[in-house]
């Protein structure tokens, strides 16, 4: 599995002296992430899962989505234990804490936004989030 990171804005300044914000696509650096095959399986079932609630957001499917995130959650934090367990931020809490409450927080939106019948490219930006949250995790 490989993890597309992309920079789509800059700052620069304009003839005025003040600061602008463009928009610019920049080259895709790709950043490979080793991954046993556990932990493959684990991102293809994020996948399928994803696909379901996209197509029928039923209690079955949310319930399948929501143990394959809680999944992908437990096997980063055995990763990144592995790795550095002395991790911690400027604020001096543990790093995947923040992570697991945006996560959480992400996870809440999208079972409101399901509840109140919002379209699918709502649930599809909320699950992209939620995905986007788990990659930075595994970095």
């Amino acid at each position: 599995m490989s993890v597309n990171v992309n920079s789509v804005s800059t700052s620069t300044l304009s003839p005025a002296g003040g600061a602008v914000s463009a928009a610019v696509a920049e080259p895709r650096r790709e950043t490979r992430i080793p991954l046993s095959p556990a932990e493959q399986t684990l991102w293809n079932r994020l996948s399928a899962s994803e696909s379901a609630v996209l197509e029928t957001p039923t209690d079955p499917h949310l319930t399948q989505y929501l143990d394959t995130v809680r999944d992908l959650l437990n096997q980063a934090l055995k990763r990144h234990q592995a790795k550095s367990s002395t991790y911690w931020s400027p604020k001096g809490r543990f790093r995947q804490m923040v992570h697991i409450v945006e996560v959480n927080r992400a996870l809440d939106d999208l079972l409101d936004d399901i509840k109140n019948r919002r379209p699918a490219t709502q649930l599809a930006k909320r699950l992209d989030a939620i995905r986007g949250l788990l990659v930075d995790l595994w970095i």
